[in-house]
């Protein structure tokens, strides 16, 4: 007698729901927490003009590596420093800007030309 196999589904990816959230929660870090980068600012201490938070990041060592328009005049980037760590930020219209993720360990994927651009 043959034991059967429970079917096993593989589970999304941790990161899943905020994939598919990323939109709504650029949108609305951006609208709700007002610009600070004042040290003992709070939780806002992550927002500020975007020239500003871009050229801390650069301090930093990281550096723009993808960018995508999210709307209304907002959009998102990424920033990685060759020792890989990584922010996202969320820009507004008004040119608010908030780092929203933050880690270490950044890996790029290799791209196949094939495809076209990354998704």
């Amino acid at each position: 007698m043959t034991r059967e196999r429970p079917v096993t589904r593989r589970a999304a990816p941790a990161f899943a729901w905020m994939l598919a959230l990323a939109p709504a929660l650029i949108l609305g870090a951006c609208v709700a927490a007002p610009p600070a980068l004042a040290p003992g600012a709070g939780p806002q201490a992550n927002c500020g003009a975007a020239e500003r938070v871009l050229a801390l990041l650069a301090a930093l060592g990281e550096r723009v590596t993808a960018a995508a328009r999210l709307g209304d005049g907002a959009s998102a980037l990424v920033t990685v420093a060759p020792e890989g760590s990584w922010s996202m930020v969320a820009i507004n219209a008004a040119g608010a800007a908030c780092v929203i993720a933050a880690g270490e360990g950044w890996t790029a994927l290799a791209r196949d030309p094939q495809k076209g651009p990354e998704t």
